[in-house]
């Protein structure tokens, strides 16, 4: 490769880094003022292998915005194509609340540390024979596709151990998460600023996975400047 072609490369990279939007293959933390938009492209997820060993297609993640408002973080997944029927996590996140990698969690994966908090953002349903699901399905059909969140607090350095803030199915012992309607492609639920403990002005950190990405399936990190 000739100068030329190194510098036209290095251009390219500098032009990727300084968009709104961002890949997922990006190197390096991502700073974002109030909200940011994160791509990823599509056919980048192994198949939902189930206990009757049957496959359904993974929740394929092209798109996801996050925005937080003065009293909110909202997270919007744009999926290839619309949930089918077996309910599961869509995207995972990991909240560093104080920016500071040396207290919280620490994850063995992704491996990385400094977490207070643990999310999912799952693709759930409602079934013609009455029960609902977050995580698995049912020989009944589908009648709805909604959207839950489930939010949990580290307790310690230990990612096991943790306590529920947040239940996606809203079992009791923890704050019922809010039903969000699935309209197409569009899974999204939000997550208060006072479950996370924090306040506008400050800097969080995230880490954020597609839950059936082939490998990794990481986000670059994203320190996150709340509105």
């Amino acid at each position: 490769m000739n100068c030329n072609q190194w510098l036209a490369c290095a251009l390219t990279l500098i032009a990727v880094s300084a968009g709104a939007s961002e890949t997922k293959k990006s190197a390096g933390p991502l700073k974002a003022a109030g909200s940011i938009d994160l791509t990823d492209p599509a056919g980048d997820v192994s198949p939902i292998h189930t206990s009757d060993n049957v496959d359904y297609p993974g929740f394929d993640v092209v798109k996801l915005s996050v925005k937080s408002d003065g009293k909110q973080i909202a997270f919007v997944a744009t999926l290839k194509d619309p949930p089918g029927p077996f309910a599961s996590r869509v995207i995972e996140l990991y909240f560093d609340v104080d920016n500071n990698a040396k207290s919280g969690a620490s994850l063995s994966f992704p491996p990385a540390d400094g977490f207070e908090y643990t999310a999912e953002l799952s693709a759930c349903a409602d079934y013609t024979d009455g029960s609902s699901a977050c995580a698995g399905g049912s020989k009944a059909k589908p009648k709805s596709h909604w959207a839950a969140i489930n939010l949990s607090r580290y307790k310690g350095k230990k990612e096991y151990e943790k306590d529920t803030v947040v239940d996606s199915m809203g079992f009791p012992g923890a704050k019922p998460s809010a039903k969000a309607p699935i309209t197409a492609n569009i899974v999204q639920g939000s997550i208060d600023y006072a479950d996370l403990k924090v306040k506008p002005g400050q800097t969080i950190r995230l880490l954020i996975k597609e839950s059936h990405d082939k490998d990794m399936g990481l986000f670059p990190e994203v320190l996150l400047t709340l509105r």
